[in-house]
C-alpha cells in the first residue's frame, strides 16, 4: 500500500502532466519516457541481480515478466516485440503473482493501444508507469472506466453532428475485425486525456472507491 507521501507525489505528477496535456497537447519525455525507463531498468536489475551479485530485495519472477513487458516496448517499433511479449505473459502466468500479472496485462494493453494509435505513446507511458507502481486491477479498471465514460462523452461533443459517421466509421472496422481508423472523413480526434487519466487515478489513489 502506497504512503500518503508517495500519493501525494504521484498526484502532483499527474496533475503537472495534465495542464501540459492541455496546454501543448504533447507530454514531455523528461516525465514520462524517463520514468518509464526507470522502471523497466530497475525491473532488468531486479531480475539479474542474483546473478551478478547485487544486494537487491527477492525479485520473484514479477520483476522478470516486466523486465521482459519492457522488452516489448523497447522492440515496439519491430515485429520482434511479439517475442518478449508473449514470454512476459508465459512468466507472469505461470510463475508470477496476481499483482505482476496485473502490471503485465496492462503494460501490453497500452502498447497495444498505443501501436494501433487509441492511445497516445505518452498517455501509454503514464497507464504503464502507474500499473507499475500500483499493480492492482481496480486501478486499471477505474482508468478504463473514466477514459470510456468520460472520453466518450468528449468525442461526441467534439464531433457534434459528425457523430453518426464516427459511429458508422467504427461499426465498420469492428465488422471487418480492425482497430478504429485513425483517421478518416470525420478526421483524427485531439483530445487531451491526461485529465481524464489524472482523475481516474485520483479516485483510486485517495480512496474514493
Amino acid at each position: 500500500m502506497l504512503s500518503n507521501e508517495a500519493r501525494l507525489g504521484l498526484s502532483l505528477w499527474l496533475i503537472g502532466l495534465a495542464v501540459i496535456d492541455v496546454r501543448r497537447r504533447q507530454l514531455p519525455h523528461a516525465l514520462t519516457t524517463v520514468p518509464l525507463l526507470g522502471v523497466g531498468v530497475l525491473a532488468i536489475l531486479r531480475t539479474i541481480g542474483p546473478i551478478v551479485g547485487l544486494a537487491l530485495s527477492d525479485p520473484g519472477w514479477d520483476a522478470t515478466a516486466l523486465a521482459l513487458a519492457f522488452a516489448a516496448v523497447l522492440l515496439s517499433d519491430t515485429s520482434l516485440a511479439i517475442l518478449p511479449a508473449f514470454a512476459a505473459l508465459i512468466v507472469a502466468f505461470v510463475l508470477g503473482t496476481p499483482p505482476g500479472q496485473v502490471a503485465v496485462i496492462a503494460w501490453l494493453f497500452g502498447l497495444a493501444l498505443a501501436t494501433a494509435g487509441i492511445l497516445g505513446e505518452g498517455d501509454a507511458k503514464v497507464v504503464m508507469i502507474l500499473l507499475a507502481v500500483c499493480p492492482d486491477a481496480r486501478l486499471g479498471l477505474t482508468l478504463l472506466a473514466t477514459c470510456a465514460s468520460v472520453g466518450l462523452v468528449l468525442m461526441v461533443w467534439q464531433l457534434r453532428t459528425a457523430t453518426p459517421l464516427w459511429l458508422v466509421a467504427l461499426a465498420q472496422d469492428a465488422l471487418q475485425l480492425k482497430f478504429p481508423a485513425r483517421t478518416g472523413e470525420v478526421g483524427r480526434l485531439n483530445l487531451p486525456l491526461m485529465p481524464v487519466l489524472t482523475v481516474g487515478a485520483a479516485i483510486y489513489l485517495w480512496g474514493i472507491i
